[in-house]
């Protein structure tokens, strides 16, 4: 019985060919974009999930709650992480974290800067499941002037030598290896090349940092199982209020397993943060285009009724009842399915390469490290295939053998009512897909054209390195004797986030406000350099002997938080630096 639907499915497909082609085109480009899209969500959602300990690992966050609103940040005193890992017997390790960025790397005649370093205590490795290829991971990181590589950077420097033991200086200051770790994997919130121990921090660094009013760091914990975060979370606020005195802000624990996707707009740990809600928008519309694909397979089909409906009536006639022609159909539906499944996997491989590049990616079908992809594939055929099949094998089959040897199908035909919302359902979900492109392509084009209330055009962004900054003002002097250059100043970019602080005071402060801002240090001329705009009073001057040490400049936004009115030439106090707010600028981004 099953050959012969088997050998009727298939003389079918070969002798209406063209029909054959559209309607497995359409299914099978309907599964590329919904097997396209089911791979980034996949991504997504497996962000940090490779560690061993991704149940009991937490990142610590603050939050301010002020008239009915509140402020959370991520980043945390750098006092924390040692403190709560001795009082809080809940607390198993502790780390402190920081990505340091890229530094200038030496070894021997060679010279590296696009190096990422980052900055932990020696529980890190412990609590993070990244394996040492080479060393121990109990205490790689115990010595202040030890360094870990990551075995892409061991063989960027040494080669097929053996790295351990030999002295890398980075930013002037050597570092002796005492691990080689495996490469980050992609799906980590946690990137760099090298990592050396937190205490390794210049003096200098310490004495402003390392303060309970300063929040410039990330602290993770690994707690025990089975413990109630809540006991954990009530504790680590009682720990910090004996050490630091009365809160202004309340700390809390964030799984970290959750901060790739629920992390929301306070979050600066990765340069492309994900949002849950996009994995809900793309999870809905890989449903909705694999949908339009199946009901375009059932409306190709049922079109078709009345050149199958003698050969139904015949097979109903000579015995056939209605389980007979329903299964004959689905089984017609699932082999065209999994043609058509063969042949998007074809086109997905084939795309995959530009998809990666335009998402900065590594997104991949590969069925060997990935055998749950393969039986995911068939599952989907499979469901396509009884999909895109239920309703014509349930229309054919109630066909009536009377009516169909005595050519009386109009009446049949024109009942079908589920046909017709078919119709309309495809045209409608199509009219859809096609406003969200096009209201897509508008954000997208906002997004890459907007105005970021700065001049892009014609600006060179170069990083201080090695002497550069203490060479600075005559390297600047040097630059502007060129006529090719217009303006110089020194400063963040505009994509930093600066320094971020709540020791704040301003005239007319309320004592009970507390907020968060972030202070960018920044030459003369910054304004000017950047193309930005003041909205009211003046940019940083020469002319004003006070502008260097005293003076500030707000944007839009600060003053808005703050409740300032007529801001320029009011006191304002950032940490232990006081002086004048001289100007606003117009908000960038």
């Amino acid at each position: 019985m099953f050959k012969n639907y088997f050998n009727v499915a298939t003389r079918n497909i070969i002798r209406h060919k063209w029909y054959s082609i559209i309607n497995i085109a359409g299914l099978a480009i309907g599964m590329a974009c919904c097997i396209l899209l089911l791979l980034w969500i996949q991504d997504e959602v497996s962000y940090d999930r490779f560690h061993v300990n991704i149940d009991q690992l937490y990142r610590v966050t603050e939050t301010w709650e002020e008239k009915g609103e509140s402020d959370q940040s991520v980043l945390t005193c750098p006092l924390l992480g040692p403190v709560l890992k001795e009082e809080c017997p809940e607390i198993i390790y502790a780390t402190r974290f920081h990505i340091d960025g890229e530094q200038i790397i030496k070894y021997e005649k060679m010279r590296f800067q696009n190096d990422v370093v980052a900055l932990a205590d020696n529980d890190f490795l412990q609590m993070f499941t990244f394996p040492l290829i080479a060393g121990d991971p109990n205490s790689a990181l115990s010595d202040k002037f030890s360094v870990v590589i990551t075995k892409d950077m061991s063989r960027k420097y040494f080669g097929d030598e053996n790295p351990i033991g030999k002295v890398l200086n980075i930013n002037r200051r050597d570092f002796i290896i005492t691990g080689v770790m495996a490469n980050i994997t992609a799906s980590s919130h946690i990137r760099f090349d090298c990592i050396v121990p937190f205490d390794s921090r210049p003096d200098w660094l310490k004495e402003i940092t390392d303060q309970w009013t300063v929040s410039s760091y990330y602290n993770y914990v690994l707690v025990n199982e089975n413990v109630s975060l809540n006991v954990v979370t009530e504790k680590i606020n009682t720990v910090v209020e004996k050490h630091a005195g009365e809160l202004s802000s309340t700390l809390g624990l964030q799984p970290v397993a959750d901060i790739h996707l629920y992390s929301g707009a306070f979050d600066y740990s990765e340069k492309e943060p994900g949002d849950i809600k996009y994995v809900y928008i793309f999870g809905a519309l890989a449903i909705l285009i694999l949908l339009i694909a199946c009901i375009n397979f059932m409306n190709l089909t049922t079109a078709r009724s009345s050149n199958r409906a003698r050969e139904i009536g015949v097979r109903k006639v000579v015995g056939a009842n209605h389980g007979n022609i329903r299964r004959q159909f689905f089984g017609e539906s699932i082999l065209m399915a999994f043609i058509a499944m063969a042949l998007s996997v074809s086109v997905v491989e084939l795309v995959l390469p530009a998809v990666n590049g335009w998402l900065g990616k590594s997104l991949s079908l590969n069925f060997l490290e990935k055998p749950y992809a393969l039986f995911s594939l068939i599952g989907l055929a499979l469901f396509s295939g009884m999909l895109a099949g239920s309703y014509p094998a349930l229309f054919l089959a109630a066909f009536q053998p009377v009516k169909v040897l005595k050519g009386k199908m109009e009446e049949q035909l024109k009942s079908a009512v589920l046909r017709k919302v078919l119709i309309v359902a495809q045209f409608a979900f199509s009219v859809f897909l096609i406003i969200c492109a096009v209201v897509i392509f508008n954000q997208l084009h906002f997004m890459t054209k907007g105005d970021l209330g700065y001049d892009q055009n014609h600006l060179m962004y170069v990083r201080m390195r090695g002497g550069f900054q203490k060479e600075y003002e005559n390297i600047k002097r040097e630059l502007l004797q060129n006529p090719h250059v217009t303006s110089v100043s020194a400063g963040l970019p505009p994509s930093s986030l600066g320094w971020a602080s709540t020791d704040l005071d301003w005239d007319g402060k309320d004592p009970d406000t507390k907020i968060g801002l972030n202070l960018y240090d920044v030459d003369f001329d910054y304004v000017e350099t950047l193309g930005m705009e003041m909205a009211q009073g003046r940019s940083f001057s020469r002319e004003f002997v006070t502008d260097a040490t005293q003076g500030f400049i707000v944007n839009e936004e600060a003053i808005k938080v703050m409740r300032i009115s007529d801001p320029v030439g009011k006191r304002f106090a950032y940490e232990d630096r006081e002086g004048t707010i001289v100007g606003v600028v117009k908000n960038f981004h």
